[in-house]
């Protein structure tokens, strides 16, 4: 028996290792219909973006930094008085620093101003906050402010807008979002315990 088998993993032959590793290394084929996908899948309070508004204005979101990774951890360094090396200690995760970055694409320079609105509007976080929600499986959401000041640019004529917004959450989790419900929530009932109906009383929330 090998070492492998000793630790109860089966050992994968050579043949099986190459094409796993070959069909990582291949690109997918061109799609035969291609262009950008507006999934409406990144929602910032109620400024939807990665779609076409129904005044035919494009809102593309271009990045989510710091989203789709861990918070900055807070690891204090409680060294040792005389002797080598430090206490292990228990840190904790900060808030959750995001920059959400995109643009708006304008059919006509006259729409212009009234997308700016839209994204000022949104992005007015300072008193109150918003749920930054992004539609993975599942989708996830994180109540957020802003962190600093927000960039608007103009760089063409006919009315394109890039945008830069930092937020902070300051609950650094990432929740799941339910859409039934107005504010996101699953409700789950977890009845109490009962011989009789041979109820536990025990139940299991996503968080």
């Amino acid at each position: 028996m090998s070492e492998w088998q000793d630790i109860g993993v089966d050992p994968l032959s050579q043949a099986k290792e190459t094409k796993a590793v070959n069909r990582g290394l291949t690109p997918l084929p061109e799609p035969y219909i291609s262009g950008m996908k507006l999934n409406s899948d990144v929602v910032l309070g109620d400024l939807v973006l990665n779609t076409v508004d129904e005044n035919g204005v494009v809102w593309v979101c271009t990045d989510v930094d710091g989203w789709w990774g861990h918070p900055e951890p807070d690891m204090r360094d409680m060294q040792r008085g005389f002797g080598d090396g430090s206490y292990e200690a228990r840190g904790r995760w900060s808030a959750r620093d995001i920059t959400l970055e995109g643009t708006f694409l304008c059919p006509s320079p006259s729409l212009v101003a009234n997308a700016r609105d839209t994204l000022v509007r949104a992005a007015n976080l300072v008193y109150t906050g918003a749920w930054l929600r992004t539609y993975e499986d599942p989708p996830r959401a994180s109540y957020v402010r802003l962190a600093g000041k927000p960039s608007i640019r103009t760089v063409n004529a006919r009315g394109r807008v890039e945008f830069s917004i930092p937020l902070r959450a300051a609950d650094p989790v990432k929740y799941e979002w339910d859409d039934s419900d107005p504010e996101g929530y699953s409700i789950v009932e977890i009845p109490c315990r009962n011989a009789a109906t041979g109820a536990t009383g025990n139940g299991v929330v996503t968080n």
